[in-house]
C-alpha cells in the first residue's frame, strides 16, 4: 500500500495470509493512528502488491466486467524522449543531456562506457565526466576537471550549466557569469537565467537578479508563481517594494498562484516596508488561510510556514496598536513552536 496527502497512488492489494501478523496489521495500525497521511522519513514506501487467485479470476471476466484500475501518474521517466542529436565525434547530446539533467551522473558514466571511442572525443568525454561530478555536488573536482580543459566554446548547453554551477558555488561569480552569458547569447535558457540571478545575488546586484528571475517566469510557465515570487523577494531586499509589488500581483493572477502562501508573505513584507500595516495584515491572514491546505506543506513533513505568518502578522498587529490581536497571534505561534518541537523530538 502507499498512503498519500490525496490518496491519489493509494493501491491495495490481497496478501497471502502470512503477511498478516508482520504486514497488515502493523499497517492498519498505523492507518488507524494517522488516518490522513503516513509519512516516513526520506522518501515514500510502497509495499510490492501480491498475486492472487482474484487476479487471475479477473483476468477471465468480459471487458464490461473488468473492474476500474487506477491510472498510476507517470514519472518523467515513463515518457520516450527521441534521442537523435550526435556530437561531432558520435557522443548521443540528446541522451546525455536527458540523464544529467535528471541527475543520473551514474547513468551518464555508463552511456559514456558504452558509447564507442572515436579519434579525437577524449576532450568531449572529459568535458561530460567533469559535468557529472557537479551534478554529484563535487565542486572542487569538478572545476579540477574544467580547468583542465583548454576551452569549453564548442561544450554542449548541458555541460556548460554544470561548469557554471560548479565556479559559482566556488563564488567565482565572474568565472560563472562568463559561460552563462555565452548561453544566453545564444538561447533563452531559463536554467541559464535562473543561474545567473544566483550569481547577481552572490555579488549584491539584486535587482539584476530580480529581472533574471522574471525573465524565468516568462520562459517557465510552469514555474511562473514561483520565479515571480522570487522576483519580488529580491527588489524587496533591495528596498524597493514599491516595484516588488506588480510582479506579486502577477504572481497571484498566475495559475495556482492564489494558492501559494509563499505569494502573499512576500506581498505582506512589501507592505510592511511601505508601513501599510493593514495591508500588511490582509496579506498575512490570507497566507495564514492558504497554509493551512498549502500541498508543499505536506511533502515536507507540516506546516512550518504557518508560525511565520503568525509571528509576522503579529508584528502588524504591534504596529497597529493592537496588542491584543498581536498577543492572540504570539500564543498561537507558541503552540505552533511547541508542536513542532515535540515531533522533531519524537
Amino acid at each position: 500500500m502507499l498512503f498519500t496527502s490525496d490518496c491519489s497512488y493509494t493501491r491495495i492489494a490481497t496478501f497471502p495470509k502470512s503477511y498478516i501478523p508482520t504486514v497488515i496489521a502493523p499497517l492498519l495500525l498505523v492507518r488507524i493512528l494517522f488516518p490522513v497521511t503516513v509519512w516516513f522519513i526520506g522518501t515514500s514506501v510502497s509495499l510490492p502488491l501480491a498475486h492472487s487467485k482474484n487476479d487471475q479470476y479477473q483476468a477471465k471476466l468480459p471487458d464490461k466486467e473488468q473492474p476500474k484500475q487506477v491510472q498510476k501518474k507517470k514519472s518523467d521517466d515513463d515518457y520516450h524522449v527521441p534521442f537523435k542529436t550526435l556530437s561531432e565525434h558520435g557522443l548521443p547530446v540528446d541522451e546525455l543531456s536527458y540523464l544529467l539533467d535528471r541527475r543520473k551522473a551514474s547513468d551518464v558514466r555508463r552511456l559514456l562506457n558504452s558509447t564507442p571511442l572515436h579519434p579525437g572525443d577524449d576532450l568531449e568525454r572529459k568535458m561530460w565526466l567533469a559535468a557529472c561530478l557537479c551534478r554529484e555536488q563535487r565542486f572542487e573536482e569538478s572545476i579540477e576537471q574544467f580547468e583542465k580543459i583548454k576551452s569549453l566554446k564548442n561544450a554542449p548547453t548541458a555541460v556548460l550549466l554544470m561548469a557554471a554551477l560548479a565556479y559559482s558555488e566556488d563564488q567565482q561569480y565572474e568565472k560563472a557569469l562568463g559561460i552563462l552569458n555565452g548561453i544566453i547569447g545564444k538561447e533563452a535558457n531559463w536554467h541559464a537565467y535562473d543561474q545567473r540571478a544566483g550569481c547577481w545575488v552572490g555579488l549584491g546586484n539584486l535587482e539584476a537578479a530580480s529581472r533574471d528571475f522574471e525573465k524565468c517566469a516568462t520562459l517557465e510557465k510552469c514555474a511562473t508563481v514561483r520565479f515571480l515570487t522570487k522576483a519580488a523577494a529580491m527588489l524587496n531586499k533591495a528596498e524597493k517594494p514599491g516595484q516588488a509589488l506588480p510582479l506579486i500581483d502577477r504572481a497571484i493572477k498566475a495559475l495556482k498562484g492564489k494558492s501559494n502562501p509563499n505569494v502573499y508573505l512576500v506581498q505582506a513584507e512589501s507592505y510592511k516596508k511601505l508601513g501599510r500595516w493593514q495591508d500588511g495584515v490582509i496579506s498575512l491572514t490570507e497566507a495564514i488561510k492558504v497554509s493551512k491546505n498549502y500541498s508543499e506543506n505536506a511533502k515536507r513533513g507540516g506546516n512550518f510556514l504557518l508560525p511565520i505568518c503568525y509571528k509576522e502578522r503579529s508584528v502588524c498587529y504591534e504596529k497597529l496598536g493592537n496588542r491584543t490581536l498581536a498577543q492572540a497571534d504570539l500564543n498561537e505561534l507558541d503552540k505552533l513552536s511547541r508542536a513542532i518541537s515535540q515531533e522533531i523530538g519524537d
